[in-house]
């Protein structure tokens, strides 16, 4: 056999053993990739050309290289025409770009938006990367009132302050009628198709109250999120007092009353009444009760577990009815946590709820419920495991 001709014959194996070799790395790149992705944000667009940059020239040069070697042309155009990419789309205009550049071996995830790229920040609360574009704050306001307190916490929660009293404003409800549940009910209808943000917190607007256990700001900064993902719902209150964890009695209408009890026997009649309007082909529950006071976060999985008709169901009621504001706000208020739970009684005992969702785990004492109403739980076992929980 001619020298020239074996020299040929051994470029020509050596090229595509290296070609081999690319290809494996490619596909074995594209599947980590590909893992490294959730599956519900998987999209197919072009993977960038540096990905197949160097892989392309390769071929082209096995192929150039002898017409014994024209197999190997075959092998280039399936490679170029198998160019896949993995982009997940994290909210409205911005996505995860994934590439695998051309002269690093390890894969850079750029965070990018219209308008430039977003710089998440790492909470030092909760260990988890909270960004505007995950993150939500959701408050009613009024004409002149100074919500500027709120910027705190622009960092890493978006704001969306609804003037009630301004139809012209942006956003905007429908009507000033039921307190904040008019806007709790505006904003998941409005973001449920498309922008629903990983977790929202829903606030009152004001920065303190009796209800709240610290002012808004570090109590937002103190809520662990992974903890709130894997509960759904979280209530800005701890405190069992005045509504845990037997408030309602929306069939014998006999429950006990703890604390003031403001429009409680009107909500509770109210419920009753508008119960299969709410919830049809459910049966009304013997007790109704969860931690006071309509100021809770919740994740966008718990929200979206009922559709989007049942939401504006409960907003249609709530510009239809006839109760005063200070009512259908409360019945609202003693249903939320059924609405993102399923569950008729949600009063996660003081203390688990401190340390677990807010990271709060010294020993603390909490007002005992009265006679006729459960006592707080021995719970220090789970608070003791809340605890370790918390600094891992």
């Amino acid at each position: 056999m001619p020298f020239a001709l074996r020299r040929e014959i051994k470029v020509v194996l050596f090229l595509a053993f290296s070609t081999g070799i690319l290809l494996q790395f490619y596909y074995a790149s594209r599947s980590w990739v590909t893992n490294q992705l959730p599956n519900d944000q998987l999209s197919s667009k072009p993977l960038d050309s540096k990905v197949l940059g160097p892989l392309s020239s390769v071929l082209t040069l096995t192929s150039s290289t002898s017409s014994s070697a024209s197999t190997f042309s075959s092998v280039s155009t399936l490679a170029t025409s198998t160019k896949t990419t993995t982009s997940s789309s994290i909210h409205q205009s911005s996505e995860t770009k994934v590439s695998l550049p051309q002269a690093s071996g390890t894969i850079v995830s750029s965070l990018s938006q219209a308008n430039g790229t977003l710089a998440s920040s790492l909470s030092p609360a909760n260990g988890t990367i909270a960004s505007p574009l995950s993150c939500a704050i959701v408050s009613p306001s009024l004409l002149g009132q100074d919500m500027t307190w709120l910027d705190a916490l622009a960092d890493q929660w978006t704001l969306h302050i609804y003037n009630v009293d301004d139809p012209s404003s942006t956003p905007h409800v429908p009507s000033n009628k039921g307190h904040e549940a008019m806007v709790y009910l505006t904003f998941i209808i409005d973001h449920y198709d498309t922008s629903l943000p990983a977790y929202t917190v829903f606030i009152h607007g004001h920065a303190t109250s009796w209800h709240q256990e610290n002012d808004i700001v570090p109590l937002i900064r103190s809520l662990r999120l992974p903890a709130l993902q894997a509960a759904g719902y979280v209530p800005l209150r701890c405190d069992w007092y005045p509504s845990c964890a037997a408030e309602l009695k929306p069939v014998s209408h006999n429950g006990t009353v703890w604390g003031p009890g403001v429009h409680r026997a009107d909500a509770e009649y109210a419920i009753t009444e508008a119960w299969d309007t709410f919830f049809p082909d459910v049966q009304i529950p013997e007790t109704i009760a969860s931690q006071c006071c309509a100021q809770f976060a919740v994740s966008r999985d718990s929200i979206l577990k009922r559709k989007k008709q049942e939401y504006v169901k409960l907003r249609r009621w709530l510009l239809e009815t006839d109760l005063i504001d200070d009512v259908s706000g409360r019945v609202l208020e003693k249903l939320w946590a059924y609405i993102m739970t399923g569950e008729p009684v949600h009063c996660p005992s003081p203390n688990y709820c401190a340390c677990t969702y807010f990271g709060r785990c010294e020993k603390q004492t909490w007002p005992e419920p009265p006679p006729g109403l459960p006592p707080l739980p021995d719970d220090s076992r789970n608070v003791e495991n809340a605890t370790l929980s918390s600094h891992e």
